[in-house]
């Protein structure tokens, strides 16, 4: 079934931002369902060019959400870093998450 699954740029970790964008407004807790390490140079224009590949499995067009299985994104995403070699060789910083809630 697919998920309602968040993809987005974060400088903290990804458990630590899943825990903020639980709010009043949210009906459920994120799970954090993948984080790939990005050298921190090429963040903006990865999180932009993974949104611009899966545009057409937007929920709206001003939101980080898509319906898609995790684990298809999962392994999108998992592909586009090693393709184009974006893994950083260290740090905390972290790129996506993909947090599945079932629509």
């Amino acid at each position: 079934m697919p998920s309602l699954v968040k993809i987005g740029l974060t400088k903290h970790s990804a458990a630590k931002r899943a825990a903020g964008l639980f709010t009043t407004g949210v009906p459920a807790p994120f799970t954090v369902e993948g984080s790939w390490k990005i050298h921190p140079a090429l963040f903006s224009a990865t999180e932009t060019n993974i949104h611009r590949e899966l545009q057409s499995y937007r929920y709206l067009d001003n939101r980080e959400f898509f319906v898609l299985e995790v684990e298809e994104v999962t392994q999108f995403v998992d592909q586009f870093v090693r393709t184009h070699r974006l893994s950083a060789s260290g740090g905390d910083l972290t790129l996506a998450e993909a947090w599945g809630l079932s629509v």
